[in-house]
């Protein structure tokens, strides 16, 4: 069974939410110790051989970091990610944002003042072009949750 890890955070987990700053920094942390967790058993499961350790990683990356199926529409200056969320509440998702990508992080909310979050996986979402996260809206209703971000403005 996959350790989890605990964030700790002091916001409300009613609804799903967009990780940033220390949030975003200390979920980028919790992912590296998972991935770092999955290789170290690849290199022990293999009798402790050196010499593969970028295999090792590349296949604890791809057991924490998977793809979501998700759908992506563009409207405009708008691109629109739905994912399904049927057998998930709101305080079971926390959303970091990249400019090219979004982490879903699906886990549990480890008390009922939603001080700290047990990650338990984390989906990958990577965007046809870059968003401005600082303008992203997250909505969860009938069973699916919405992502709305703006493209982001061209330095040109």
């Amino acid at each position: 069974m996959r350790k989890v890890k605990t964030l700790k955070t002091t916001r409300d987990f009613s609804t799903p939410r967009i990780l940033t700053g220390e949030d975003l920094d200390g979920l980028k942390k919790t992912i590296r110790q998972l991935v770092e967790n999955c290789a170290y058993r690849h290199y022990e499961a293999r009798g402790r051989q050196d010499g593969r350790a970028l295999e090792d990683w590349l296949r604890g990356e791809a057991e924490v970091l998977q793809p979501a199926q998700a759908k992506i529409e563009e409207s405009g200056e708008t691109l629109t990610i739905t994912m399904d969320a049927k057998n998930l509440n709101a305080s079971a998702l926390q959303i970091a944002i990249e400019p090219q990508r979004a982490l879903i992080c699906l886990g549990k909310q480890e008390n009922s003042a939603g001080q700290s979050f047990n990650l338990e996986s984390v989906r990958v979402i990577d965007f046809p072009h870059r968003v401005d996260s600082t303008k992203a809206g997250v909505d969860f209703k009938r069973g699916k949750f919405y992502l709305k971000l703006p493209r982001a403005i061209s330095a040109c």
